[in-house]
């Protein structure tokens, strides 16, 4: 199945799946997008402030939506969850919108020519032209975004600080 954007609203975000034409609330992609970084439908209730059962509850409705399974999850200890090909695309298209949402003039292209971890952080080095700059990330953001030595990532520019996406 094909995933397009439509339409960014401040509560929600419009897709197209397929032939349907689907509103999804910020927080169901949100939970998606936590269950893909962390693997854990545990981890995203945690991280959003919500119940476990809510959580489910939230992926339930949205495969419903879309018509379609997006969470596959292992029960038992050491529970894991992951998301199928269409959780996947719904996520890239959420994750690569929101980015694309930021003002050109905020995001300078760059290379990422070393990348030294440090406990829970990260420090990417990143030349632009004609500039070298290191930004301190997380590990968890680094391993998120996929981040490798001689990628091209954006580094977005805001008001305290610089972001670094890919």
């Amino acid at each position: 199945m094909v995933v397009c954007i439509l339409i960014m609203r401040p509560k929600s975000f419009s897709i197209r799946v397929g032939e349907k034409e689907i509103e999804v609330g910020w927080k169901a992609l949100e939970v998606l997008r936590i269950i893909r970084a962390k693997g854990s439908i545990r981890a995203a209730s945690e991280e959003l402030g919500l119940s476990y059962r809510n959580v489910i509850r939230i992926v339930r409705t949205l495969e419903k939506d879309v018509g379609g399974k997006l969470v596959i999850t292992r029960r038992g200890r050491g529970a894991k969850a992951m998301l199928t090909e269409l959780g996947e695309e719904i996520v890239s298209t959420y994750v690569s919108s929101r980015i694309e949402a930021l003002s050109a003039r905020n995001k300078i292209p760059a290379r990422v020519i070393s990348i030294t971890s440090e406990g829970l952080s990260a420090i990417v080095v990143a030349e632009t032209a004609p500039s070298i700059v290191k930004i301190l990330i997380t590990r968890e953001a680094l391993n998120e975004l996929g981040i490798k030595v001689n990628d091209t990532v954006d580094l977005v520019v805001k008001a305290s600080n610089i972001a670094i996406v890919k």
